[in-house]
């Protein structure tokens, strides 16, 4: 059985960890298999691409990365705000 500290874990994971052990391999598994960044031509064009096109594309990788991103500027402007107290 898997045991997780959930307030450690970045939400976009949470559904996922519910679903235990078999849905971690499910959903690492999807990520795979319908990704299109193992294409090198397909990756020089997306290097054109602005953050909406790309996200239009509905590659499962582009859309965890995007995902955490979310999560990572909110940590961002958190750790912010507290270096400005600290300051005060």
């Amino acid at each position: 059985m898997l045991t997780v500290d959930k307030a450690l874990v970045p939400g976009v994971f949470l559904p996922v960890l519910q679903e235990g052990e078999a849905g971690i391999e499910k959903y690492v598994d999807g990520l795979y298999a319908t990704r299109i960044l193992t294409d090198p031509e397909k990756r020089l064009e997306m290097l054109q691409l602005k953050p909406s096109a790309l996200l239009g594309l509905n590659d499962p990788m582009i859309n965890l990365a995007a995902e955490l991103e979310k999560e990572l500027s909110i940590l961002r402007e958190k750790e912010k705000a507290i270096k400005q107290q600290r300051k005060i």
